[in-house]
């Protein structure tokens, strides 16, 4: 007969309360860490103009989308369709917010996480992303203004 073995395994359990503490404490880590590399950012140039492009794109959206878009009337051109017998589906256009409030969502975490970016991996990254959002809201605004002239006859 072979003998017994035992074998013991302690799992590493901290204290209570300490799991909170660390979890705090790296908040406050990340927090100061995006602070900083925004401080670092905002000095140079080349992050705030991209930025103050960013913020002009978003706003030109914004204001076409509640200038052009006549939400609330109810015969809001929202779709076209070669199929359908008249070809352009009419709605409230309550739904066009939408493009403004993703808009405004895109700009924002990009933002973000470009200063994410650049405290971790570098400039040049983040600026990519920068440049990235610029061209993506360029290709938005294009769009946001085809589907406001959808069904306008002049």
């Amino acid at each position: 007969m072979l003998p017994k073995h035992e074998i013991w395994v302690r799992f590493p359990v901290s204290a209570p309360g300490t799991f909170c503490a660390k979890i705090e404490l790296d908040m406050a880590r990340k927090k100061s860490l995006i602070g900083k590399s925004f401080k670092a950012a905002a000095g140079s140039r080349v992050f705030v103009v991209l930025w103050i492009m960013i913020l002009l794109q978003v706003l030109s959206i914004v204001t076409l989308v509640f200038v052009m878009g006549r939400i609330g009337e109810p015969g809001t051109p929202v779709r076209f369709d070669g199929f359908s017998s008249t070809g352009i589906f009419l709605n409230n256009g309550t739904y066009l917010i939408n493009f403004a409030v993703w808009s405004v969502i895109v700009a924002v975490l990009n933002i973000f996480i470009s200063l994410k970016v650049y405290s971790y991996r570098g400039r040049q990254i983040a600026l990519t992303i920068l440049w990235f959002t610029i061209v993506l809201l360029a290709v938005a605004t294009v769009f946001v203004v085809a589907l406001l002239n959808t069904g306008n006859t002049y």
